[in-house]
């Protein structure tokens, strides 16, 4: 190069990187809905989550409570039960694994934020009731994802539970206030 001369180097292409996100937005409700149970339009399943609290700690586990009944009149072969896992939520699979032992549930797949329960039958006279466990990984405020209960066979006979929200604090509620 010679003293005094201005060299303008370009550049063609793309950029060596790639931006990419993810984000949750509430669910709609329903001004119909009250409890934490929305039914199918022809009442014949149901299916209610309640969690024993809301607000929690990092590392605080919470249960949650899940009671499916079926209203049909008749014992439905093949039931699903899809379970949506809040995000930033471990599942406890220990629950899942007994009542499989123990032949409630025939089988079950845990996704990434989705329990996936596999029923041989549901019965019409008794409401099925189960307990499993969440532990809470980050402090956040969210909503949980639905839970649906439907027939393997007739995927239209379905319900589905409201959305509930969660608030994770990074500190104990204990620890407060000391």
């Amino acid at each position: 190069m010679m003293p005094g001369r201005k060299v303008i180097l370009s550049r063609g292409g793309e950029l060596p990187f790639q931006l990419t996100g993810a984000y949750w937005l509430p669910a709609r409700m329903d001004n119909r809905e009250s409890s934490g149970t929305t039914v199918s339009s022809a009442e014949q399943l149901q299916i209610d989550i309640q969690y024993d609290r809301t607000i929690l700690a990092v590392n605080d586990q919470i249960t949650c409570t899940v009671k499916i009944v079926n209203n049909t009149g008749r014992q439905i072969n093949m039931a699903m039960v899809d379970l949506g896992i809040p995000p930033g939520f471990d599942v406890d699979a220990g629950s899942f694994e007994s009542m499989q032992h123990s032949g409630r549930i025939a089988k079950f797949e845990i996704t990434g934020n989705r329990v996936i329960l596999y029923l041989r039958a549901l019965s019409e006279a008794t409401p099925l009731r189960f307990n499993y466990s969440l532990r809470a990984k980050y402090p956040l405020r969210i909503q949980s994802p639905s839970s649906t209960i439907y027939e393997y066979y007739q995927p239209a006979n379905r319900a589905e539970s409201k959305p509930l929200s969660l608030q994770v604090s990074e500190t104990s509620l204990n620890s407060i206030g000391r």
